[in-house]
């Protein structure tokens, strides 16, 4: 309205409108010669903020996200490490959990670099990492979390949705599909979604070499492989809110998981004595025709909100479930000079797993400078996994075995601000209680109890409205899953594993300090951060008589530091030149097998990422890559590292859309175009009385791909987000690098 009445103001103090109604004069223009005007006014939206506990990329500010999968945008992301095999790392560690819309997803944490592959960045609207979790995330079990945050815009009706599809050179046929929708009737909104993924063919195939020195006997145990099989995934799902009226909001989330592979491999392994004469040597056909994986997840949670503006009382409600079926077969044949009873195995495994958790939140502003949250949580966690393991011609082993846990626990945030200056600390005080027996075998029934307290505290400093300086502090716990305390022995003629089922919580410290310029042209973000823990559940290894011991124990003494860069530069409105790189030192070490003795193992590990962005003729957009990643410590046992050119990565991508608001886009991309054709890693093995090597060479290095994604409907409507459940206390297998 304000517009219009000036511009009414202007006409009548114009001489040719004296003496007129408006009507008069507006008839009176010759509108044929009257030349209009567009002013457009354009400006870059910032792909990073920050927040005093977060680092967040805005995924739909980045072009490429029209037709990119979600792990090319990661690739991005401040803090975040992309390994060429599509592992995620989050600030070189994979002690980090995956949220979905600030919940923890067992979905994602469990197929990460799977499922991100099939993810349309289209779909997200942006990525949290949140570096320092406080009291009120529920976040002890992590060091850091990586949310992915969905689409959320508008409130109108109608139905709108996307659907896109991926092919390369590595797969015998297209590799996803999948599609989002989200439709509104009043005030009901919900958003459905479902995707498939599918490896095969050169994707899958690998071949390997290991040579080992055992430092009791002295001999030399030498081990050639090849590997092959298939992949496929499934994820489905949906969003929910009903807004009841304006203080009442309800939501409900469901979502999904299953997974198939269908692998084999053939192997030959040899023992020879100092002089080279041999000891023994067999040859080994494994399969794997039917493993599978279920994970399903729903919540509710209702939010009422009251008069006093931000302040809400949430009470929550998840179930989770997970289901997994692993079947397994092994010969062994072409036998010579061995000594073990058996001429192959056949293994049934299978685990369940359920999990409820009942939450209470209370969020209150105390004027206008403070704020508080309260909460209480209740968890309770079942599960039993039974494995029966056949060695044939030999005997038959059985585990039944059952693990509870029970946590409660209250928590308090206080957040601040005055003026420049934010202040953040929070405490929180667990109890819990981990029990477990075998219903075969002599491991006796057992029951732990613990009491932690968390604390974190983090203070902000906005120097201006560009520069901003934040340091941390937080504890976090870590609780072993079931993989880890499993007693079930699991052994091979060169290997005997089984996890231990009297681990208790384990202490992680961290310190981090940050430094962030934000402008509308250059983006950058630098921290250094030390994390160190003195009772971690490490994985405990030693050779005795030519075989290999495994189980895990509270002794892992780590101690890490290293540093981030990231930085973003518009040189123009069409080039940009984006960098994310990292460099870690990591140390870790355990009491050596022999009393009095102590293993470790130390090193730094480099990560660059850069990318130059270009806007050409005729809509097209091209981007060029490039990587280096310098490899990585795995506990004091072992390190992995890239052999020559497999260090680097390079790529190159165009892309164009096509008919009315860009709804077709077409995005041409060719990995390693110029070589080398396979990767090859090498992983060394120390302290554990067994040295060496082994060398993994994949097939999956070069290949061209197009993906395709097409937008359709017209609606923007959001699924309302209320405060919810997050559980990530749990130290599983689902923590190791696979991420």
């Amino acid at each position: 309205m304000k517009p219009l009445i000036l511009v009414l103001s202007l006409l009548c103090s114009m001489p040719a409108f004296a003496g007129h109604t408006l009507d008069e004069y507006v008839d009176s223009i010759d509108w044929d010669t009257v030349g209009l005007y567009e002013i457009t006014v354009t400006a870059q939206r910032r792909l990073v903020s920050k927040e005093i506990d977060r680092v967040s990329y805005d995924v739909q500010a980045d072009d490429e996200s029209k037709t990119s999968p979600l792990l090319d945008i990661l690739k991005k992301v401040p803090l975040v490490t992309v390994q060429p095999d599509g592992t995620i790392l989050v600030n070189g560690s994979s002690d980090y959990k995956i949220y979905r819309n600030g919940r923890p997803n067992a979905s994602f944490s469990n197929n990460a670099k799977e499922l991100f592959r099939s993810i349309p960045a289209s779909s997200i609207k942006r990525i949290e990492v949140i570096t320092d979790p406080g009291a009120r995330e529920d976040a002890e079990g992590v060091s850091a979390i990586l949310n992915i945050v969905t689409n959320e815009n508008t409130s109108l009706r109608g139905v709108a949705g996307t659907v896109s599809t991926s092919a390369n050179t590595l797969n015998y046929y297209p590799n996803y599909l999948n599609g989002f929708l989200t439709t509104q009737v009043d005030k009901f909104t919900i958003a459905p979604y479902a995707g498939v993924y599918h490896s095969s063919g050169p994707s899958t195939r690998g071949r390997s070499e290991g040579h080992y020195t055992f430092a009791d006997t002295g001999q030399k145990m030498d081990n050639t492989s090849a590997s092959d099989g298939q992949y496929s995934s499934c994820y489905w799902g949906f969003d929910s809110s009903l807004e009841i009226d304006t203080l009442n909001l309800l939501t409900i989330e469901y979502s999904g998981n299953t997974s198939d592979q269908d692998f084999s491999s053939s192997s030959f392994t040899s023992l020879a004595n100092p002089d080279g004469s041999p000891v023994y040597s067999y040859k080994t056909e494994w399969s794997q025709p039917n493993a599978k994986y279920n994970y399903q997840q729903a919540g509710v949670n209702y939010q009422r909100s009251t008069r006093l503006k931000d302040e809400s009382i949430t009470l929550s409600y998840m179930f989770c479930y997970s289901n997994s079926h692993d079947d397994s077969e092994t010969e062994y044949y072409d036998v010579f000079g061995t000594t073990f009873p058996y001429s192959g195995t056949n293994t049934l495994s299978n685990s369940r797993g359920q999990e409820h958790t009942a939450q209470l939140d209370w969020a209150r502003p105390f004027g206008k400078k403070h704020k508080m949250d309260f909460g209480a949580k209740y968890i309770y966690r079942r599960s039993r996994g039974l494995t029966t393991q056949d060695y044939i011609g030999w005997q038959t082993d059985e585990t039944d075995f059952i693990s509870q846990t029970h946590v409660a626990s209250l928590y308090a945030d206080w957040r601040a601000t005055f003026g420049k200056v934010g202040l953040r600390a929070g405490v929180r005080y667990e109890f819990s209680r981990l029990g477990g027996e075998s219903k075969v075998g002599k491991t006796p029934k057992y029951a732990s109890n613990f009491n932690d307290i968390v604390p974190n505290a983090a203070v902000n400093w906005n120097i201006n409205d560009s520069h901003s300086f934040k340091f941390s502090y937080g504890m976090r716990i870590n609780r072993p899953g079931i993989w880890y305390l499993d007693p079930s022995v699991s052994q091979t003629p060169t290997s005997v594993s089984q996890g231990n089922p009297y681990l208790h919580s384990a202490k992680n410290h961290n310190i981090n300090a940050n430094y962030s310029l934000m402008k509308q042209k250059l983006n950058l973000d630098i921290s250094a951060y030390i994390d160190f823990s003195n009772n971690g559940i490490s994985n405990v290894l030693y050779a005795k008589d030519n075989v290999m011991y495994s189980t895990y124990e509270n002794v892992g003494k780590n101690f890490n530091y290293g540093f981030s860069a990231y930085a973003q530069w518009t040189i123009s409105d069409k080039s940009s030149v984006m960098f994310n790189g990292s460099v870690r030192h990591s140390s870790a070490r355990n009491p050596g097998h022999e009393p009095g003795t102590t293993v470790k193992n130390s090193g730094w590990y480099p990560y660059i990422y850069a990318q130059l962005t270009q806007k050409l003729p005729w809509k097209l957009r091209a981007n060029v890559g490039l990587s280096y990643w310098g490899g990585g410590g795995s506990g004091p046992y072992s390190k992995y590292e890239c052999v020559g050119w497999s260090c680097f990565d390079h790529s190159l991508s165009l892309q164009r859309s096509w008919l009315k608001d860009d709804r077709l886009t077409v995005q041409l991309s060719t990995q390693n175009p110029f070589g080398p054709r396979r990767s090859v890693f090498r992983t060394e093995s120390f302290n554990s009385g067994r040295d060496g090597y082994n060398i993994n060479r994949s097939y999956a290095n070069s290949y061209a791909s197009v993906r395709v994604s097409f937008r359709f409907g017209s609606l923007q409507a959001s699924v309302k987000k209320t405060k919810s459940i997050s559980n990530d206390d749990v130290q599983s297998s689902s923590s190791s690098p696979s991420k």
